[in-house]
């Protein structure tokens, strides 16, 4: 072998070719050697210059604003892209490729980042600080200007009266506390205040500036000292005492703030006022009846005292008073008798007629001295004039029936009884189990109701109602309630540590929760350990033997946008389309959403029994059914120039390789087909499906 070839003053081929001759001077011998020799001496072959020797490797096609690039085994062109801005970009140790979004070809404005706007990238219209102090918080300092805040130790972010913020350094004196400034930012007040203060205390200056609390006292007055400092105390100063003692008599109302006036004397005047004794024994130890005379009626009288009766010696009526007619057995008080002796107060036996005589029996509770004496007020209840007024008989009754009476009106009380003298300003009709509520202007019964475990509900300033929904009479510690059904709202038992799930039908449960640390729910929560498996912040570790993703155990489909999410579109050999020699055409296709899918597809061939088949070739391909770039997802056969006549006794067919498409939106994936054949015809059939991995 020879070691060094030299190669001077080599001619000119305009052509050259395998059997060109080239002259060759080497080791002083001049001979012929043909190209072919060379190449086989210089180890290339083909006409193609290895990588190895400063060439290609690759017949390279030149192609304008392209970019050579290198696969594994030879150098390459990424064709031009016919829009600007485009940047190139890797592709995991495959061919680069031209990014989809666009760049800004010159530089921004000072300040200026690169943000996208969905679909390419623009600089921003806002401007930021090229540095920042640490601890700088920013703003907006105009509408297209962002700025920093000064920072300051200890402070507090306050804004002024037109929104500009900024931080209002700590006041380094313990105790001051934050005040508002007008329109102004606010400030920090020049006073102090203690950081801690007890019950009921009151606060007040000791010092200029300085607040404190006032020791607390229990039955005390706040009174102050003759240089006016605050204390509390049960001892009032005697220049207080002194006043009160000297009240005489006053030129305005006496406010005994919630307190008693004590050891008072019976009353004697109409405007004395009353002791607790004198009510007792006269307005609280009363009676009422139905309605009261109010003139002298003609009667019989019978008897004394107990089973007394006055009968009507008139004409014979039902019997009235007042302009009502008391039912029997109510009780009526007769006060206008022209014998004193007899009045009192009468039961209604027989309330008569147009042809009997009404007859009135003294009340059993009111036929004997001691019942008479003991009697307080009595209230009418009824009549056109008598009506809430309230009768006393002034004369101590020894006799019954033989001492006379004295009646006299204590005063008009007022049905129904209004709210601000203690009564409900309504004429109200029981209702068992009812709730008493106010109205605007009286009391009111809100009925009750006959299903357990209903409970009042506000109305918007109008009577309350009872809920619809029932309610358990009891719950447990930290019960959460929901609707057990329509209307029904029960507790869901309580659990420790868990998290609160519903099933598919919305019911909730407590599902228990293992491991350390809080869940977080937010774009990148942090995860605890579950029990189906170790969880990091990224995974799931699944044991291959005890646990993994529970699948669907019936014949149904995953809902669209499901991982397992299965399309898929196939054309029946019937309904084959037709091909056309050397051109591309599409089967099928389907329209998948964004996601992770793997897609393939198969493809069936036939035609007319003397076509001649010379190739096939079928793939998959995103957004058009043009031929695939990369003919590694290519599935097909080649059967030379001469073609192959199988169709005659069969189909052809293939599947593609299987092919991840990955969409960030949605977009149409075909199932294409383009073959080489004469003579006759040629058509094709099959299907494309797609499985949504995530």
């Amino acid at each position: 072998m020879v070691a060094t070839v030299i190669i001077p003053n080599l001619p000119l081929i305009t052509t050259p070719q395998l059997t060109d001759v080239i002259p060759t001077d080497q080791g002083g011998v001049t001979y012929k050697v043909t190209n072919a020799q060379l190449q086989t001496l210089f180890g290339f072959s083909a006409g193609i210059l290895p990588l190895n020797m400063g060439g290609t490797n690759a017949a390279l096609v030149a192609n304008l604003g392209g970019i050579v690039y290198s696969n594994a085994t030879q150098l390459a062109i990424l064709p031009n892209t016919s829009t600007s801005g485009n940047v190139l970009q890797s592709n995991a140790g495959m061919a680069p490729s031209w990014s989809t979004p666009t760049y800004p070809s010159a530089s921004g404005s000072a300040g200026q980042l690169l943000r996208s706007d969905g679909t390419n990238n623009i600089y921003s219209s806002s401007t930021f600080p090229d540095t920042f102090s640490i601890n700088t918080i920013l703003y907006a300092s105009g509408t297209t200007s962002i700025s920093s805040i000064s920072t300051a130790n200890d402070g507090l972010l306050v804004t002024s009266n037109t929104g500009v913020p900024s931080i209002l350094a700590g006041p380094g004196t313990t105790g001051q506390v934050l005040q508002s400034n007008s329109a102004l930012a606010p400030s920090f007040s020049t006073a102090a205040y203690p950081s801690t203060t007890t019950i009921n205390q009151i606060l007040w200056s000791n010092s200029a500036n300085t607040i404190v609390g006032l020791a607390t006292a229990n039955n005390g007055a706040l009174i102050t000292s003759a240089g006016g400092v605050p204390s509390i105390s049960s001892t009032l100063p005697s220049a207080v005492q002194t006043n009160i003692t000297a009240l005489g008599m006053q030129s305005q109302a006496l406010n005994m703030g919630g307190f008693q006036i004590n050891n008072g004397a019976t009353p004697t005047s109409s405007t004395d006022y009353a002791t607790k004794g004198y009510v007792d024994t006269t307005a609280l130890t009363g009676t009422s009846v139905y309605a009261a005379s109010t003139t002298n009626l003609t009667v019989t009288q019978s008897g004394a005292g107990i089973g007394a009766t006055l009968t009507n010696a008139s004409t014979q009526a039902t019997f009235a008073l007042d302009g009502v007619n008391p039912p029997v057995n109510s009780n009526v008080l007769i006060k206008n008798l022209a014998a004193a002796n007899n009045e009192g107060i009468y039961t209604v036996t027989n309330v008569g007629s147009g042809s009997t005589n009404w007859v009135l029996t003294r009340a059993t509770t009111y036929d004997a001295p001691s019942e008479i004496n003991n009697t307080g007020l009595i209230i009418v209840q009824n009549g056109s004039t008598q009506s809430g007024t309230a009768w006393f008989n002034s004369a101590t009754i020894v006799t019954v029936d033989t001492t006379n009476f004295n009646y006299s009106q204590f005063g008009n009380i007022i049905f129904p009884i209004s709210l601000a003298h203690g009564g409900t300003n309504a004429n109200l009709t029981a209702s068992n189990g009812g709730i008493f509520y106010s109205t605007a202007s009286a009391g009111a019964i809100l009925s009750g109701t006959s299903t357990a475990g209903q409970i009042i509900l506000s109305g918007a300033s109008t009577a309350p109602t009872w809920s619809t929904a029932t309610f358990a009479s009891t719950y447990a510690v930290s019960t959460i309630l929901f609707a057990s059904s329509s209307n029904v709202v029960t507790g869901l038992a309580t659990a420790n540590s868990s998290g609160l799930l519903t099933n598919g039908s919305g019911v909730p449960a407590w599902v228990t929760v293992t491991g350390t640390g809080a869940p977080v729910l937010a774009n990148t929560p942090s995860l605890i350990t579950p029990s189906l498996g170790a969880a990091t912040a990224t995974s799931l570790t699944f044991s291959p033997t005890t646990g993994g993703i529970v699948g669907t155990t019936t014949n149904d489909s995953a809902a669209a946008g499901s991982v397992g999410e299965y399309i898929s579109s196939v054309v029946a050999q019937a309904s084959a389309v037709s091909l056309t020699n050397n051109t591309a055409r599409s089967i099928t296709s389907i329209n998948l959403s964004g996601g992770d899918w793997d897609v393939y597809g198969n493809v069936s061939l036939s035609g007319g029994g003397t076509t001649l088949l010379q190739y096939y070739s079928c793939w998959i391909n995103v957004g058009a059914f043009g031929i695939a770039p990369d003919p590694s997802l290519w599935a097909g056969q080649s059967y030379g120039a001469t073609g192959l006549t199988t169709f005659a006794e069969n189909e052809v067919g293939d599947t593609t390789p299987f092919l991840r498409v990955s969409l960030a939106s949605p977009a149409t994936v075909y199932l294409a087909i383009v073959a080489g054949f004469s003579t006759s015809t040629a058509n094709a059939c099959g299907g494309i499906y797609a499985r949504r991995v995530r």
